[in-house]
């Protein structure tokens, strides 16, 4: 099913869901957004310390590499202490490339600079890079890049979230369908069937695109340094390799689509134990069932309001029962979602860590709280300005977050016995 059909039968979907729910009266929305979002969303009081396995050693590298891979101008463009008009303009620099290089082949002087661009302060060497997709060539493709990382033993697979036309069009693309098979979602197929896994279509075919090229990849580096015997040398054997998989936004949604296609369609060669994946500010795009399954290999960090892993239809029809009932913030999001839960209703899935920031003037020295969150946290829309800030505050966060326990730790020790 093509693009625009299956996103007209997604919005004809929407319309007739609205229609039998009634109309809103303007009063009804006003009412709804009298209420803070503070209320809606309040501080969960955890420390950071009293978070067992929150894997911080892993996320310092990874924010970084998430967002480097927008290029120097994307990166730019998500650096909130810059005025607007700056960022504004470094992000049309970061998507025009794209557009203009798509029909060449050769890998140019930009791309070079792209890599070395993404290495820079990631720990890695351009030399670790085996292989990268940098040009919009066709739909549902991506731009990412796999690197090996010798030290951990190990890939790395770095996805890039949505910055051009080609991203653009496979966000919007976003009827459910099933994991495996890409059949389109039925209700009357799927009436009361919550086994399967479904996922946002358009991620599902990027990820798929993303899969393929990576086995091939890796199928032929494997084969490469297998005829060069690197094992003599002391260098480890790839094939004994796990791998990282990583991204922000739309790259943490493929992360999570790819590693899954890992699972599923080479169990001999991936599994639990050596793959993992951690996505930073992900849509909802899959399923309860599906949601739950990725819990053992996936970790997803959201920021406080980040609108957009608030943004999908299961969420706007949460806050449009909450309107519509009157309902006071003292019904928190997870009932009401768990209430109108469907089979194909998407979710953040994996494990989710909620970072949310005490009100403070002093930016430097900002106390956070840090809690393990359900996936129907996420299940109601909050379209705020707000939440788009804290969509790209991710890369100066996690710093701040990773000073701030290196400094609590090397304390406590000095206290210590």
């Amino acid at each position: 099913m093509g693009l625009r059909t299956s996103f007209c039968r997604f919005l004809r979907f929407l319309i007739h869901d609205y229609r039998l729910q009634g109309k809103m009266s303007f009063r009804d929305f006003l009412k709804y957004n009298s209420q803070s979002n503070r209320d809606l969303v309040p501080l969960i009081r955890v420390s950071l310390d009293a978070i067992d396995d929150w894997p911080l050693d892993e996320l310092r590298r990874t924010v970084e590499l998430s967002f480097r891979i927008y290029g120097r101008c994307g990166y730019i463009f998500h650096n909130e202490s810059l005025g607007m008009l700056t960022r504004l303009w470094t992000k049309m620099l970061a998507s025009a490339p794209l557009f203009m290089k798509k029909c060449k082949v050769e890998t140019t002087g930009s791309e070079r600079r792209f890599l070395q661009y993404i290495c820079q302060k990631s720990g890695y060497a351009i030399q670790d890079v085996i292989s990268f997709k940098y040009k919009y060539t066709c739909q549902y493709s991506p731009v990412w890049v796999l690197l090996r990382d010798v030290p951990n033993n190990r890939y790395v697979l770095v996805i890039r979230g949505t910055q051009s036309k080609g991203d653009i069009l496979f966000d919007i693309d976003a009827y459910p369908c099933e994991l495996l098979t890409g059949d389109i979602y039925d209700p009357e197929l799927n009436r009361g069937n919550s086994e399967k896994f479904f996922v946002h279509m358009g991620i599902r075919a990027a990820g798929q695109q993303v899969f393929d090229a990576l086995c091939k990849c890796v199928d032929e580096y494997e084969m490469i340094q297998e005829q060069l015997e690197l094992g003599d040398i002391g260098l480890s054997n790839p094939k004994e390799y796990g791998l990282l998989i990583t991204g922000h936004s739309l790259g943490a949604a493929l992360a999570c689509i790819v590693g899954s296609l890992l699972l599923l369609h080479r169990p001999n060669r991936w599994t639990v134990n050596n793959l993992k994946a951690i996505g930073y500010g992900p849509p909802a795009f899959a399923n309860d069932s599906f949601s739950a399954w990725t819990t053992p290999w996936l970790t997803n960090i959201v920021y406080d309001l980040d609108i957009f892993a608030r943004l999908s239809y299961h969420a706007l029809l949460v806050r449009r029962q909450r309107r519509r009932t009157y309902l006071s913030p003292a019904r928190p999001a997870e009932e009401l979602s768990l209430e109108m839960m469907t089979p194909s209703s998407l979710f953040i899935p994996g494990k989710i860590y909620f970072i949310q920031a005490v009100p403070s003037n002093d930016l430097v020295q900002r106390k956070y709280y840090l809690s393990k969150a359900s996936r129907h946290l996420f299940s109601e829309a909050l379209i705020t300005e707000i939440g788009v800030l804290h969509h790209m505050d991710y890369p100066l966060i996690i710093p701040q977050l990773f000073d701030t326990h290196c400094k609590r730790t090397y304390a406590n020790h000095a206290d210590g016995p």
